[in-house]
């Protein structure tokens, strides 16, 4: 017996965290004991973050009061707050806020350099300091410590560049790589040698390293490399390693399995001192177009500011040129003096000493993207302290110069003007402060993703001007499951609306802001509410959501109103960012690459699996088809049976898989009176029996299991032999998932059918229902999923299903699934969890991890704060390119896995030509065009004309036009003259009910063809409605 209430409620309460970084990291990361000094923005950003992971101790110290420079760069602090309170006691009662259950504490009472306070802490975080003697102390206080060194993590913002350094002593242990799942690869041969070579199957090449520990198992032949120990292997190429000496074993015949263990392994962290001196760049996490020598540089920039501190008690004031100068004349010193050393050596033709002497003049300043930016970096790097992940090696330089106004002459000189937005104009200057202050923006969805980029948009001043306004869309309400995504999202705001909330929370942050919740969603559907004039208001789009449909909407509108689009992709700790701007970049949407990243075959998936991936991505398959898509037919089908038939009927008569589907239709509306509680348990039982007996039994008796000895093997590699799992009486432990099965399934029902059904009651009836079945032979053939209709029974069927009376089940009421709610979205993960599970179990596969299922659910991964704070960055970052009208060049896509320490920046591709160079057997309207490029149709022309005009310009033959995917003409049809004198606006206006109202243009479609036959492809044609149509 099982409490499937409990499994429902559990469901609810997941830990992301421990979805994200597994159970064993989150219970090390909830027992650290931690010190964070410095609470200006980024030491805000890093508390926000840690946070989250609800250490055994947050320390915090920092005795400064806030100041104004403060309240334009972090949402922690208010007005009232400036000058007259101190840093740490703000930041006490904002973390008891975000957190209640979190203990911290303000650290006071101790010199910094303290070994009785260092030695207190597993890790101490020191963020905005740069007297190096100090820093140095406490790095080698921290190093002391036995038997386990205090960990040390530095960072420091200085304009529009940051750094972190990080030193987790001599002897670290870091149990996991990547936090990449483990596949296994299939072997296709083994030599008998010193060293075995082993290879692999070309489908998909390995992503080992050298050094790393395999097993292999399921080989023929050669059965002493068969087993679970680790062995070490060396890499040849991406299809073949070595193992150890092969020689003397028994040759290779076929089969094999191999996959990779993560053994932990150890490093050792240089100081502070000798790193600073003399450092290691490699595997660095930013790789930009410079690369090494691009660290190099900017670490001989941190080795002057430390000097110029030394010297000067203070940073380089702000835009102060004698500062400045002395600033650069410091650092030609140290780049003179590292000559001698081959790790800092650098060419000094190419040192940029423009670019020193504009950093020495925003050096004091803060861009809070940039603190955003870091703050996540130093909260991953607490993960990777306690074992997870692989830490950045040693140092990280974080160079946005490149925003930098390459006209700087309208920078304050000489600022008296103290307010929240004093470091944008120090640094930018009026004009961009004032482009963003009347730039209007539309973020699309408000979950995690849209509430952080709305965050830093409101603290930089978006839309804080009279002709600025920031739109936030999204319709949804604030479920359980959103929880805590965001610091902004908690208990008091479930069952709010997210846009409203999100609108609300930036006000808090700065009042100046116009912004408006817009409750639509952004799909092709929601075109009357998002309409033309929306869209062309607009200076740039922003998507936030994680919707697949909702990515094709955005893009569509991007190209089709002309207008920049941000997009980001993120999953877990792995995210990629994309801008387009009109007529610079490309449009081509980016995706997340992965090493471990499996294709799914259709034969994988629905006969063959063995990925944990397969058995979800078919347990979906059979979640739509039994629950979504059939339901939708029955509600479809009993409004207009004719209508439904004349779409269906062949689709229904020849595909198997639609079989199935008209025998449900039988039986729930030919057969049945009505649909009860005890007709969906059936029906359940039914679809469990249909899936993994019957269609396993099909599968057999297709590919019966192999001989002992076979030549002709099937059941070989990848392709394991499956079994039946029949339902069994109750008491037994293999019946316990398909009991499961059965009970969510009937709940599923239950919801479409309108029954109500009390799980805490219900669950108990359905183990009753099912028992008395099994153990009295009871089990009515209702739906007969099982049996195979021949081609007369499926005609006979869809003909009695024609006719309205011949229904006996009319009252039915079939509802649809909402997947925003709470406990539907726990049951469709649940339903895929219990029968991926079984069917792994069918096909002798290990069990699968319910946060797999999650991630394929709702195709996204699992939610990380620190990726999404970085991709809003970045996007903060392209919005300053975007407000001084940077070329293409100057752009920056940007893709990361902070796991494996990987930030690769690059400029976006130039937009996609089509030239009819390209392919000769397709001639392109016009000859030449990009995908932002437009084929524009001015005045009322008719289809008639529209046809004369391009046979007589272009020598083509139109054969079909759609508008907005409404066909409006076609030569092939009969009866087509009579809409010739018709324009496509007035055909479309006549299929769609208000088709054209708040448009000026429609996109039409265009097929044609030459004389030879040959077929055409045009660029996008807009076609400006006339007055009167």
């Amino acid at each position: 017996m099982f409490n499937f209430e409990k499994e429902i409620k559990d469901l609810n309460l997941i830990n992301r965290d421990i979805n994200l970084f597994g159970k064993v990291y989150v219970e090390k990361l909830k027992k650290l004991k931690i010190l964070v000094y410095g609470l200006r923005p980024l030491g805000v950003e890093i508390i926000t973050n840690l946070s989250h992971y609800s250490p055994n101790q947050l320390a915090i110290w920092d005795e400064n009061n806030v100041n104004i420079q403060d309240l334009g760069a972090s949402s922690c602090y208010k007005e009232s707050d400036v000058d007259t309170r101190l840093r740490q006691d703000v930041c006490m009662q904002y973390l008891r806020q975000i957190n209640s259950k979190l203990n911290v504490k303000i650290e006071d009472g101790y010199k910094l350099n303290s070994q009785e306070l260092l030695h207190q802490f597993d890790l101490v975080i020191i963020s905005d300091v740069y007297d190096f003697k100090l820093l140095q102390e406490i790095n080698d206080i921290c190093r002391q410590k036995k038997p386990q060194a205090t960990g040390l993590i530095y960072a420091g913002q200085l304009g529009l560049y940051s750094f972190l350094f990080q030193d987790f002593g001599t002897d670290f242990k870091i149990n996991d790589r990547d936090g990449e799942d483990v596949y296994p690869y299939l072997i296709t041969n083994i030599t008998k040698s010193d060293p075995g070579v082993v290879t692999i199957h070309k489908d998909k090449p390995h992503n080992f390293q050298n050094g790393d520990f395999i097993c292999i198992n399921e080989v023929q032949g050669m059965k002493e490399v068969n087993g679970n120990e680790a062995r070490p292997i060396k890499i040849k190429n991406e299809y073949e390693f070595t193992i150890e000496d092969t020689s003397d074993y028994q040759p290779y015949q076929k089969n094999g399995l191999v996959q990779i263990i993560k053994v932990p392994f150890r490093k050792s962290f240089q100081s502070f001192a000798d790193y600073m001196k003399n450092p290691i760049f490699n595997q660095q996490i930013y790789q930009d177009e410079e690369g090494k020598e691009n660290m190099i540089f900017w670490h001989q920039i941190l080795q002057s500011v430390f000097r110029f501190y030394e010297q000067n008690k203070q940073l380089p004031k702000k835009n102060d040129q004698e500062h400045a100068s002395l600033f650069s004349k410091i650092c030609l010193e140290v780049f003179q003096e590292n000559q001698e050393n081959e790790n800092l050596k650098f060419n000094q033709e190419k040192i940029d000493k423009q670019l020193i002497h504009n950093f020495g003049l925003i050096a004091e300043n803060i861009f809070q993207p940039l603190s955003v930016f870091t703050g996540a970096l130093v909260s991953k790097e607490t993960v990777a302290f306690v074992g997870k992940y692989s830490p950045i090696n040693q140092i990280f330089h974080i160079n946005e110069m490149r925003l930098f106004p390459n006209d700087n002459s309208q920078l304050n000189k000489d600022e008296t003007e103290l307010d929240r937005y004093s470091d944008i104009r120090s640094i930018f200057g009026n004009q961009i402060l004032q482009k963003i202050k009347d730039f209007k923006v539309a973020v699309i969805g408000s979950g995690a993703n849209g509430c952080e980029v709305l965050r830093i948009l409101s603290l930089l001043g978006v839309s804080a001007g009279g002709k600025g306004k920031i739109f936030v869309v999204d319709d949804a309400e604030i479920k359980k499951f959103n929880i805590n995504v965001h610091p902004w999202i908690g208990k008091e705001e479930l069952n709010k609306n997210k846009a409203e909330v999100a609108c609300l929370k930036c006000k808090e942050i700065n009042g100046q802001i116009n912004i408006e919740a817009k409750l639509e969603r952004a799909s092709i559907k929601n075109n009357d509410h998002l309409d033309e004039n929306f869209w062309s208001s607009l200076d740039l789009i922003i998507n936030s959501s994680d919707k697949i449909d909702c990515r094709h909407y955005l893009f569509n509108k991007s190209i089709w109103f002309e207008k920049p689009l941000f997009d980001q992709k993120i999953q877990g700790l792995k995210a990629i960012t994309q801008i387009l701007v009109p007529f610079e970049t490309g449009t081509e949407q980016q995706n997340l690459s992965s090493k471990n990243e499996f294709e799914s075959k259709k034969e994988n998936i629905f006969e063959f699996p063995y990925l944990p991936i397969h058995n979800i991505m078919w347990a979906k398959e059979q979640f739509v088809f039994f629950f979504v898509d059939t339901m939708k037919e029955i509600s479809s089908l009993m409004k207009d049976p004719g209508l439904f038939w004349a779409t269906y009927r062949n689709i229904m008569k020849f595909n198997p898989k639609y079989r199935t589907r008209v025998s449900i239709f039988k039986n729930i509306l030919l057969d049945l009176e009505k649909v009860d509680l005890d007709i969906l348990i059936n029906y359940s039982r039914e679809i469990y029996e249909f899936l993994y007996v019957t269609k396993i039994n099909q599968l057999l008796n297709q590919h019966p299991p192999d001989e002992p000895g076979s030549e002709n093997a099937f059941w070989i590699g990848y392709k394991r032999l499956p079994y039946p799992l029949h339902y069994q009486s109750m008491e037994q432990n293999s019946s316990h998932n398909a009991l499961k099965f059965i009970t969510i399934s009937t709940i599923i029902l239950a919801q479409i059918f309108n029954i109500d059904f009390n799980i805490e009651e219900k669950s108990t009836y359905v183990q009753q229902k099912l028992k008395q079945m099994y153990e009295k032979d009871q089990r009515p053939p209702y739906f007969q999923l099982e049996k195979e209709l021949s081609d007369k029974e499926v005609e006979n069927i869809i003909s009695e299903l024609s006719d309205l009376e011949n229904f006996k089940c009319k009252n039915i009421n079939v509802g649809n699934l909402n997947f925003e709610g709470d406990h539907l979205r726990s049951y469709y993960i649940e339903f895929l969890d219990i029968s991926a599970n079984i069917r792994a179990k069918c096909y002798t596969l290990q069990s699968i991890q319910k946060h797999l299922v999650e991630i394929v659910a709702f195709e996204n991964d699992r939610t990380c704060p620190l990726t999404q704070s970085i991709s809003a960055s970045i996007l903060s970052f392209e919005l300053m390119n975007l407000l001084q009208k940077r070329k293409r060049e100057d752009y920056r896509q940007c893709e990361l896995d902070l796991a494996i320490n990987k930030c690769v920046n690059e400029p976006p591709c130039q937009p996609k030509k089509h030239d009819s160079n390209q392919d000769p057997d397709t001639v392109l309207i016009p000859s030449e065009f990009t995908e932002w490029d437009k084929l524009r149709i001015y005045g009322r022309q008719t289809i008639n004309t529209l046809i004369n005009n391009f046979y007589e310009k272009d020598n083509i033959i139109l054969t079909n036009i759609l508008a907005e995917n409404q066909l409006v003409w076609d030569q092939s049809l009969e009866n087509q003259e009579q809409i010739l004198d018709k324009t496509p606006a007035e055909v479309y206006k006549e299929l769609v009910k208000n088709g054209t109202v708040g448009k000026s243009a429609l996109e039409l479609a265009l097929s044609a063809k030459t004389n030879e036959g040959k077929q055409c492809i045009f660029a996008k044609v807009k076609y400006n409605i006339g007055d009167g149509e």
